[in-house]
């Protein structure tokens, strides 16, 4: 009897801490074939930290992205370049709160200790 492999692609709210997304992982052992990852819920994260460290670390392709709660709604194809950027945007964003809505400034190395 011939099988024929699906494709799955999984999804995961990128506001969940990495350890909730890497038990979502580990179902089956990792026996799941997974062509995908959604991320889901860009809008409402303050940081894509938690999501792309576990995407990098199991080698998962982010095939799709979304924005609130309407994940069959709109989803659009992945990019690494928007993906980084919106990153990028969210880290300027805390850091200009965090000192008061002054200009982000650049991340030198006494500051990075500092939150080491």
């Amino acid at each position: 009897m011939a099988t024929r492999e699906a494709d799955l692609d999984l999804g995961g709210d990128a506001k969940k801490k990495a350890g909730g997304r890497k038990s979502l992982l580990m179902i089956g052992g990792g026996a799941l074939p997974l062509a995908g990852y959604v991320l889901t819920k860009l809008d409402e994260c303050l940081s894509l930290g938690a999501a792309l460290s576990v995407v990098i670390r199991h080698c998962l392709p982010v095939a799709w992205v979304t924005d609130g709660q309407s994940v069959p709604e709109y989803p659009r194809p992945a990019c690494a370049r928007d993906l980084a950027g919106v990153a990028t945007q969210r880290v300027h964003a805390r850091a200009e709160q965090a000192a008061g809505g002054a200009p982000a400034l650049a991340l030198t190395a006494r500051r990075v200790a500092a939150h080491a």
